[in-house]
């Protein structure tokens, strides 16, 4: 579980940063992300355990990934010149992420009762959903980067 801990953590440096640039959004983005990020040290180191599942500040990352994706589809359609999006590498990227963050929103929020109890149910099937959100997330941002050298 530590190194989940390191995982979720590099993901929640590295993946806000890509939709920074990808934004173009202003200063006050970085300190946002500072924020959450300080939130996540402190929630795992105050209130958590590095052997247990974090998953209140997983499931707010998760949800700001949601959001960002959301944003950056905003700003998409926002855009003066038409676009073909089935020929548009970072919108398959960028969907990409979204089927990884929404599935692992799911993940997250349930994680109590999918980690800490005895699985049953839905809760049984938790993880399977969070695999394949995971392969989707691998097949649609491969197709993505695919396109990319194509243009």
């Amino acid at each position: 579980m530590p190194v989940y801990h390191l995982l979720a953590f590099i993901e929640l440096v590295f993946l806000p940063f890509f939709y920074y640039k990808l934004l173009s959004a202003k200063p006050i983005y970085l300190y946002g992300l500072g924020v959450l990020i300080l939130f996540n040290f402190l929630h795992t180191l105050l209130t958590g355990d590095l052997y247990k599942f974090n998953q209140v500040a997983w499931s707010i990352n998760a949800l700001v990934f949601i959001i960002l994706g959301f944003v950056y589809y905003y700003q998409l359609y926002e855009q003066s010149e038409p676009i073909l999006v089935e020929k548009h590498p970072m919108f398959f990227i960028n969907a990409g992420i979204l089927v990884y963050a929404s599935g692992s929103f799911f993940t997250y929020l349930l994680g109590w009762e999918i980690l800490s109890k005895e699985a049953s149910g839905i809760f049984h099937n938790a993880w399977i959903i969070q695999s394949f959100s995971n392969v989707a997330k691998n097949i649609i941002i491969a197709y993505g980067l695919w396109l990319s050298r194509q243009m």
